[in-house]
């Protein structure tokens, strides 16, 4: 697929309408707009900016992407950009260490949004042993009974979710405490913290 075909998101200056940053990610653009930097953002296609010049005005009521009034590249402008900039490079590394930490805390593979599993252990009944083709061929592989393999399989699912929920809980603590900082050296000590708590959580799971 051409990149011109991929669609992205712009952030811009509310006061000056000038696209500070342009990302793919939708959980930072997200986030910054959160932050305490007067943003806003619109998601876009790739194609649909005409120029590649280092300041440009983006109109989310007529569309097109035009240069800045020069007059609007003030200092106070660039200093937003500058900010705006260095709190999306602190949210992708946050972002970065919370997915590595899930992909070497979750199991084999993720049950916590496997719709279809938990519905078929919602149709189980161990009171009068009674359970779905599912539980009973896990359990036949894994040569245990079929009580036993519900029990392990219901332990999966909760597992797996608390893992991402703690994930979750800790990129969203951190992220928004990235958006109120106003040095790098407050940023670097958020991700400093972060990682310290995902360890500190990773250790007590296991």
């Amino acid at each position: 697929m051409s990149l011109d075909n991929l669609g992205t998101y712009v952030i811009v200056d509310y006061s000056t309408s000038g696209i500070l940053l342009i990302e793919r990610s939708p959980v930072i653009a997200n986030y910054l707009v959160k932050s305490g930097l007067d943003l806003f953002s619109e998601f876009v296609f790739t194609s649909f900016f005409a120029t590649q010049s280092t300041h440009q005005s983006y109109n989310r009521y007529r569309g097109p992407i035009t240069p800045l009034d020069p007059a609007l590249v003030t200092p106070e402008y660039l200093e937003r950009k500058r900010k705006a900039t260095l709190h999306r490079e602190y949210l992708s590394r946050l972002l970065v260490t919370c997915e590595k930490e899930i992909s070497r805390t979750v199991d084999y593979s993720d049950y916590s949004n496997n719709a279809y599993l938990i519905s078929q252990l919602d149709k189980c009944n161990i009171v009068v042993g009674e359970f779905t083709n599912v539980v009973i061929e896990y359990s036949s592989i894994n040569d245990i009974d079929e009580n036993t393999g519900y029990q392990e399989l219901c332990l999966l699912v909760e597992s797996s979710g608390m893992i991402k929920l703690r994930n979750y809980a800790i990129f969203n603590k951190y992220a928004i405490q990235i958006g109120s900082c106003s040095s790098e050296e407050e940023l670097q000590l958020v991700i400093l913290d972060a990682e310290k708590t995902l360890k500190i959580k990773k250790d007590v799971s296991q």
